[in-house]
């Protein structure tokens, strides 16, 4: 059994009821954690993922900065806190971020999609091809990047193609936000 006051529970806890959508609860518990192991990155994350989900974006990055703090190769971290900065409009900064991310792990995925939407909010379209194109060199079924490499064939009046690459992402199973919500 599982005692209830070590961080390993609490951090248990969090994750579940994280994965149930209960974000303030959640957060509530992996506060729990960071003060009984104020050293454990992956609690930091979390707690800066139950922000974000909160709304409280802010504080997401100070929560992503803590968890890259103690642990300057954690990726994941790095993205998130990229997808936070992008969230509030600090799109260099983000771009920033995910390059660290990319010194990282290279082949990221989700990095080199969420960058090629930065690049886009500052009109930088050919470079935000270049990044969501990378992203499918590496999985051709990454139903984002499709979507993101939509937008930016869209901004560059590519009308032809953007459509196929949202007719890709929506085979795959992936909608994406509304496009006037995004750089267009």
């Amino acid at each position: 059994m599982i005692q209830k006051d070590t961080a390993y529970y609490w951090f248990q806890k969090g994750d579940r009821l994280f994965s149930r959508k209960l974000y303030k609860k959640a957060n509530r518990a992996y506060k729990k954690v960071v003060e009984i192991d104020p050293q454990n990155a992956n609690a930091w994350n979390n707690l800066g993922i139950s922000l974000y989900a909160m709304g409280s974006i802010e504080e997401a990055v100070q929560a992503y900065d803590r968890a890259i703090e103690i642990n300057p190769l954690f990726k994941e971290a790095w993205c998130n806190k990229g997808n936070a900065l992008d969230e509030l409009g600090r799109y260099e900064d983000a771009i920033i971020t995910y390059d660290n991310a990319l010194e990282i792990s290279p082949a990221y995925r989700e990095v080199l999609s969420n960058k090629s939407v930065a690049l886009g909010n500052l009109g930088r379209y050919e470079e935000a091809l270049k990044y969501s194109s990378k992203a499918l060199e590496i999985d051709p079924s990454f139903g984002a990047a499709w979507y993101n490499k939509g937008l930016a064939l869209e901004a560059l009046r590519r009308n032809a193609e953007a459509e196929l690459a949202y007719s890709k992402a929506r085979e795959l199973g992936y909608i994406g936000p509304p496009r006037e919500d995004i750089y267009l």
